[in-house]
């Protein structure tokens, strides 16, 4: 079976052009794949500082964005921020996030959907 090309994935879900806004804004994207090489999702990841912003994509109609702080001398860190709804909408909120800052408050907004398929982080 051939692989999809960028131009047809585009076609079928036209959606998936929003993850260009964040590939110009400087985030990278790989595959996430289960123990036995089968893709669970598409991640998406960008770095300020101690924070990392990222977007899970199972689908498009299927995507979780969140924020997160490593631990940092003093405090430990963790999940400060999430959002989970259609791939459209959460990058919509990623990109409206401020900028982080170690003054940053911790931001705790965002849907209130459950993510059990989210994998585990720590």
């Amino acid at each position: 079976m051939a692989a999809t090309t960028r131009d047809e994935a585009l076609r079928e879900h036209p959606e998936l052009a929003n993850l260009e806004l964040l590939k110009d804004a400087g985030w990278r994207f790989q595959p996430l794949a289960d123990e036995n090489g089968e893709p669970l999702c598409l991640v998406g990841f960008h770095h300020v500082g101690p924070y990392t912003d990222a977007i899970y994509l199972y689908d498009v109609h299927d995507s979780l964005a969140v924020r997160l702080l490593g631990d940092q001398p003093g405090w430990r860190g963790g999940m400060v921020w999430r959002y989970a709804g259609r791939l459209v909408e959460c990058v919509r909120e990623l990109l409206a996030l401020p900028t982080p800052t170690l003054t940053t408050p911790l931001l705790r907004r965002g849907s209130s959907a459950a993510a059990p398929h989210l994998p585990r982080l720590m």
